[in-house]
């Protein structure tokens, strides 16, 4: 479980549901299932606002598995549930994967990082098109991520967005300690 503020850096669009929020506090919740159908590898995520854990904004499945070639790359494949499938199982012809958006991500230390690729992973704006560079860090105790928007015609940025591990310094507490030798 992640909790996460999620901050918006740049926009050129007004949200016509209201004022955009500067940042907020969102949880993501991971844990591994069995899907051999999917892989052997097989995370579920779910991502919602901060405690509020039914008003899901997202949930995907990831598949990791070696990237072609031999430099270690894993390859992450995202998978949601198509609009049409039933809700009570889950099997292949029930999930889709957008072609394009695939996240690569290399160890580094003690780190996995990497994103996407190119300019693959397309987004269908009613107004304009769109593709989406996606950036991760991920290593103990770390979750790291940039989701950028970018206008194809001229890749010009229209919305960035980062997120972040959430620390609260208003919480924290002050604290003495004291060792007696006997």
């Amino acid at each position: 479980m992640y909790d996460m503020s999620e901050e918006l850096i740049a926009t050129e669009t007004e949200v016509p549901i209201g004022p955009v929020v500067e940042q907020q506090r969102v949880q993501i919740n991971v844990r591994r299932v069995s899907l051999p159908w999917l892989g052997p590898q097989v995370l579920y995520v779910e991502e919602y606002p901060f405690d509020a854990p039914f008003e899901l904004r997202r949930r995907v499945l990831l598949s990791i598995e070696p990237a072609p070639g031999a430099d270690g790359t894993l390859r992450v494949r995202q998978f949601t549930r198509k609009a049409e499938a039933p809700t009570a199982t889950l099997s292949a012809a029930d999930v889709e994967t957008v072609a394009g958006c695939d996240i690569f991500v290399k160890r580094e230390g003690a780190q996995f990082r990497g994103g996407t690729r190119g300019r693959d992973c397309l987004e269908n704006e009613p107004s304009e098109r769109r593709w989406l560079d996606y950036r991760v860090v991920i290593g103990d105790g770390l979750f790291w991520y940039r989701k950028r928007h970018l206008r194809l015609k001229d890749d010009e940025l229209v919305e960035e967005i980062a997120g972040f591990p959430h620390v609260d310094l208003d919480e924290a507490r002050l604290f003495s300690c004291g060792i007696a030798w006997a």
